[in-house]
């Protein structure tokens, strides 16, 4: 099935670094949740940096403690990152990009639900500290007064 305009999902399979018409540009393979691959360029530019700093944040790079020489020498160092996308026509071709009209924590609650669920498989499911009940009242503190008995 062929691109088609609009808001949509995938996942990465490989990423790498590469300059295109003397510019650096990080190229994604995204597999779509259609089943289509596309590939995704973030150029990296003195007029594009905080856009793309912005979008490989959503693709799960970090570019405050990672480097990019590490997309290169890691071409799955992504992969199966989910990411959103916006399909949109550009200078008469479709072309996909990182969606960065999203609120970034909406997105992000998903990887870090799919991590917590996932700690669970691998035995970080046990009882600690936390699990112990809360400490109760003393009992002979008198019982807080009803709604209607507050005076205002």
């Amino acid at each position: 099935m062929p691109l088609t305009p609009g808001p949509c999902k995938g996942r990465i399979v490989t990423n790498r670094v590469k300059e295109i018409n003397s510019k650096v540009a990080v190229v994604l393979t995204v597999q779509l949740d259609s089943g289509d691959a596309t590939e995704v360029l973030i150029f990296c530019t003195d007029k594009s940096f905080g856009f793309a700093r912005r979008q490989l944040k959503l693709c799960g790079f970090d570019v405050d403690a990672q480097e990019l020489e590490e997309l290169e020498d890691n071409p799955r160092l992504l992969d199966g990152r989910a990411v959103p996308l916006m399909v949109e026509l550009y200078n008469g071709k479709l072309r996909a990009q990182i969606d960065t009209n999203i609120k970034p924590e909406k997105f992000m609650f998903q990887s870090a639900q799919a991590g917590l669920r996932s700690a669970k498989k691998h035995g970080f499911d046990e009882p600690g500290p936390a699990d112990d009940p809360p400490p109760h009242a003393e009992a002979d503190e008198p019982p807080a007064p009803a709604s209607e008995e507050i005076p205002f």
